[in-house]
């Protein structure tokens, strides 16, 4: 998991990236990541 802030002239860009593991699909894998960043 690699999440990236940039400063931009609208407010903060938060950018998430990850690599997909086999247990889960990628989408399944990607709300958890959003749920988990809801909480920051």
């Amino acid at each position: 998991m690699r999440i990236t802030f940039s400063e931009t002239e609208q407010g903060i860009r938060v950018v998430e990236a990850f690599e997909a593991e086999d247990e889960l699909s990628a989408e399944q894998q990607r709300q958890g990541w959003q749920r988990i960043l809801k909480h920051f």
